[in-house]
């Protein structure tokens, strides 16, 4: 029992961490709290559903459809939201809307029947160190949020972009006044966390079936884990989401599913009581 609990934990974590990610990429490179990583998670997965009954492969299909929720949410920053750059809060509420309307417009693409996505993987069980038993669908889950988040972590702290970022979150105005294009950075920003959310969706749905009517709630599931981590420490998402990971697991093994969203927020309340900021959150983070 113990060790299946450790594997569903880390699985989850993994796929939680990717979601919280793509929040706090956007958060922390230009201030607005986006609402809408649901939809583009649920597109994402999608998306991936088309391209890999297209017999693209297991990897091509992946890399093709974040590059492709990439653009989206480029686009969507460009036509909808690049004039309203520093109304943060218009924006952060604005995404509720968005979400919404990226929900629909997939419906209509694809109508809202459930999808079972081709088969990829042998999704085999492998005995590790003789007791741990995982699939390959978890094993590529738990790959794919190390090196998308190694990755984001090393943009964000290592190279210039990453710089800017920070500074339009901190304060467009001064960043525009010093030479930064703020809209440039804000449009990637969009399209980064578009793409990890797609990966998230693509992750979580891989050998299963697709939901457009509750895939998307998993989009605001995370949020606990991005609050008690810190709305702008990617390395507290990561212990948010394996605190809610494990919460839910113990839950829904010892007790009932009923009860992993009232443990997640009674939990989320207690931190917030103790460490306003979260765990690891910066102490300037406002919240409203």
């Amino acid at each position: 029992m113990i060790y299946q609990i450790v594997v569903t934990t880390l699985a989850l974590t993994a796929i939680y961490s990717l979601i919280g990610v793509s929040v706090v990429v956007m958060f922390r490179a230009t201030g607005v709290l986006s609402f809408a990583q649901g939809a583009f998670l649920l597109i994402g997965s999608l998306v991936f559903y088309s391209l890999a009954n297209s017999n693209l492969g297991l990897y091509v299909s992946l890399v093709l459809s974040c590059l492709i929720l990439g653009v989206i949410g480029v686009l969507t920053y460009l036509i909808f939201f690049q004039f309203a750059e520093f109304d943060l809060l218009f924006v952060s509420l604005a995404t509720v809307g968005l979400g919404t309307a990226l929900e629909a417009g997939a419906t209509l693409i694809w109508g809202s029947n459930l999808f079972e996505d081709p088969t990829l993987l042998p999704f085999g069980a492998h005995h590790i160190f003789g007791h741990f038993i995982v699939t390959d669908s978890e094993v590529l889950e738990v790959a794919l949020a190390v090196v998308l988040i190694v990755g984001l972590v090393a943009l964000i702290h290592r190279t210039p972009i990453g710089l800017r970022m920070r500074a339009v979150a901190n304060d467009a105005t001064l960043a525009s006044y010093s030479g930064v294009r703020v809209r440039g950075i804000s449009a990637l920003a969009w399209g980064l966390s578009a793409a990890v959310a797609a990966a998230a969706g693509i992750g979580y749905t891989l050998g299963q079936v697709i939901d457009p009517s509750t895939l998307p709630g998993i989009g605001l599931v995370v949020f606990p884990a991005i609050i008690i981590g810190g709305l702008d420490s990617i390395g507290g998402v990561a212990v948010g989401s394996l605190l809610l990971a494990l919460i839910e697991t113990l839950s829904a093994t010892y007790l009932s599913s009923l009860w992993q969203d009232v443990i997640a927020y009674i939990l989320l309340l207690v931190i917030l009581w103790v460490a306003p900021s979260g765990l690891f959150g910066s102490k300037a983070v406002a919240r409203v």
